[in-house]
């Protein structure tokens, strides 16, 4: 009876523990943060050029999205916050924030990103822009607002403006696992593709490199600085 009852223990530490070490050696998806601002139009076409064909090819899978609307808003002493593009701009920053901190995952959010950039630059304003947008994400549009408007928007905007990287010199900055991209913000997908541990998406074979980063500053070639002027 003993006996039995030690192998029955050892049986339901190993079956335990199992999953446990497969936990460990399962392949973490790299951390993509996105520090954006919502009327940036680098930042639009960061999201429609680089990023969305992430997700329509499945590299998304192998990593983690997270966007941090502030970018290169600033807060004066009195704690009033002010935005690149306008206090517009501001309140969507609030709205993206509250977005993802209410979506059930990264798809959903990223529509809603998607989304509210198209509208901004072309179609949508305003509260018809959140519902159609709310809509697009599974959100319910009136929960986005109240956040945006209220206590969890000022925590969420805090975050952003903590979170943001006082060296990015320009936007949309990128960090994987951390560390910034800088410039080479359009070859997002193949720095992902290379730093994944586990069983590529088969869209990483296919991955363009050297590809243009919206935001960035263009190097200047001089005469004689090995280049043509």
């Amino acid at each position: 009876m003993r006996m039995r009852a030690v192998r029955s223990l050892l049986l339901a530490v190993v079956l335990f523990a199992a999953p446990l070490y497969l936990l460990a050696r399962a392949p973490l998806a790299q951390k993509l943060d996105f520090y954006g601002e919502a009327l940036c139009p680098d930042c639009a076409q960061f999201t429609s050029k680089i990023l969305a064909p992430l997700f329509v090819t499945g590299v998304s899978s192998a990593f983690s999205l997270r966007y941090v609307g502030w970018g290169n808003a600033h807060r004066k002493k009195k704690g009033a916050v002010v935005c690149q593009h306008g206090p517009r701009e501001c309140e969507l920053n609030r709205v993206l924030n509250c977005a993802q901190e209410l979506s059930s995952n990264q798809d959903a959010f990223f529509r809603f990103l998607v989304c509210v950039e198209d509208g901004l630059f072309g179609w949508l304003d305003g509260d018809k822009l959140l519902a159609a947008c709310a809509d697009t994400a599974s959100l319910n549009a009136t929960a986005v607002g109240a956040c945006a408007d209220g206590e969890l928007g000022d925590a969420l905007e805090k975050q952003a403006e903590a979170d943001t990287p006082q060296e990015h010199t320009f936007v949309p900055w990128m960090t994987i696992d951390g560390r910034s991209v800088g410039a080479e913000c359009g070859d997002v997908g193949s720095l992902v593709c290379a730093a994944y541990t586990g069983q590529a998406p088969d869209a990483c074979a296919d991955q363009p490199v050297k590809q243009p980063c919206p935001g960035a500053p263009k190097r200047l070639v001089l005469p004689g600085a090995g280049g043509k002027a």
